[in-house]
């Protein structure tokens, strides 16, 4: 069973970090930056 738990566990985890790397890059994507920083 520990195994099993341990797969899930991963899969879920895996998940939800590629939802908030999605979501980030989303926000980010009209993000520019010109020559004076601003």
């Amino acid at each position: 069973m520990g195994g099993r738990e341990g797969l899930v566990d991963t899969a879920v985890k895996t998940a939800e970090t590629g939802y908030m790397q999605r979501r980030l890059v989303k926000c980010l994507e009209d993000l520019c930056c010109q020559y004076d920083m601003t």
